[in-house]
């Protein structure tokens, strides 16, 4: 459920400081206070650059903006009430917000129409500490990878990539745990790349794999070289954003825990912090109620799937069950459980690979226009999806029959076969 913002203004003769207001039953109100309502109520509108703030920082989502700018025009979801007094004015501010996710406490309408505030001095406390205590995790993470990359070993990657780059490939041969190579880089009093015997890093892979390897090694350690410096840098500054965030947050929920009363500065920088989290996706926005499925779909789903997985089941226009097998291990059973007696059994010709495709019903008592549906069935589900007029055969499928020891999905017809000429398609969804 998206967070729904609502305003509540009331205007009163003496302003008051700022205030969060805990109520009775558990709720918090989140409230800028500043006097008491007297005075008969009427309604104003509410100014449209604090519904846009609002929106952003409790809901950061279309329907909670569209709601606030309808109710800045009197609508439904933002309103105003004013209380008419003697001399002055006051405002008091409460904002809502409803969490989807079942550790915040979802809010409750007041009987004035109004809405409270649930958990959110919470919330980003929790949120803050656990991000501070992430990156200083990582900080350490870092540091322990500066200590294991080391700018020598890519060098001895490349050293090694380009020895076995160099190397008599006919010394080479499978599971070979070392090579004599030439050392490029270790030459001898005559200018001459000094023979050494290496070690194969990966003696079950090729000669060229092996090379690839190396330089892939040699790339990996030096860009965590390269890199980690920066990224170190950066996440130091992270540490002592979120400590400062921390506690902040942490001294916010003492305010209210122990006065149960946020000052106005307190309750705006809530608000704010809120509003980047949301912004940064460190808390992402709860998600509306689920669209409700269309009941023929639903229905249309569950058939099709009817035997389970990897075998598709169609309404053909004679009203038959049209079975296709999806996979080797399907369209055996297909084969050999589901088709029985007479019942039609289609599969591509001229030894096209292809689904195993039945129609449920009797040969004699099958329309003509059903065998060229599950034809066209079988041709899309094969080899041969791509092409035109694809040639399908169809028997009996009584006489379709497994040779022992073949492959699985690997079936032979014993009887008459016929052959149609289709273009493959399968069923338009209902």
């Amino acid at each position: 459920m998206h967070f729904v913002p609502r305003l509540a203004w009331q205007m009163a003769p003496a302003a008051a400081a700022a205030t969060v207001r805990r109520p009775a039953a558990g709720r918090a109100t989140c409230s800028v206070a500043m006097g008491r309502s007297c005075g008969r109520a009427a309604r104003v509108t509410v100014s449209a650059l604090l519904a846009t703030v609002l929106a952003r920082s409790l809901g950061q989502c279309a329907r909670g903006f569209a709601g606030l700018a309808a109710g800045a025009q009197g609508g439904p979801r933002c309103r105003a009430v004013a209380g008419a007094g003697s001399a002055g004015g006051g405002v008091a501010l409460r904002a809502l917000s409803r969490p989807a996710r079942p550790e915040v406490a979802v809010a409750e309408e007041e009987a004035d129409g109004g809405v409270l505030a649930t958990d959110l001095v919470e919330k980003v406390a929790v949120v803050a500490k656990a991000q501070l205590e992430k990156v200083t995790n990582f900080i350490g993470a870092l540091k322990h990878q500066m200590t294991q990359k080391n700018p020598k070993e890519a060098e001895e990657w490349t050293q090694k990539g380009h020895a076995l780059e160099y190397a008599p490939k006919e010394q080479w041969h499978p599971n070979k745990k070392d090579m004599e190579v030439l050392d490029y880089y270790d030459l001898d009093d005559e200018g001459l790349p000094k023979k050494k015997v290496m070690q194969i890093p990966k003696p079950e892979n090729t000669l060229e794999e092996n090379i690839k390897y190396c330089f892939k090694m040699a790339t990996k350690i030096q860009r965590g070289v390269d890199g980690i410096p920066n990224l170190l840098k950066q996440t130091e500054q992270d540490v002592v954003r979120w400590r400062a965030e921390a506690e902040k947050a942490a001294a916010w929920r003492e305010e209210f825990a122990s006065s149960g009363a946020l000052t106005e500065e307190s309750s705006a920088g809530v608000l704010l912090m809120h509003a980047a989290l949301l912004d940064e996706g460190i808390v992402k926005p709860p998600k509306g109620p689920a669209a409700q499925e269309d009941p023929k779909a639903v229905a249309a789903r569950a058939f099709k799937s009817k035997y389970g997985k990897d075998i598709d089941c169609f309404r053909s226009p004679g009203g038959f069950e049209v079975i296709a097998g999806r996979s080797s291990k399907m369209n055996e059973y297909v084969s050999l459980k589901l088709a029985k007696g007479d019942m039609p059994w289609f599969h591509t010709d001229n030894g096209v690979p292809g689904s195993h495709v039945i129609i449920k019903g009797s040969w004699d008592q099958v329309p003509e226009a059903d065998f060229e549906f599950a034809a066209k069935i079988a041709a899309y589900h094969s080899k041969s999806k791509e092409l035109r007029h694809v040639p399908v055969m169809y028997c009996h499928g009584g006489n379709v029959k497994k040779q022992k020891g073949t492959k699985t999905g690997t079936v032979y017809n014993t009887g008459n076969k016929f052959q149609i000429m289709v273009d493959p398609e399968l069923p338009a969804e209902p």
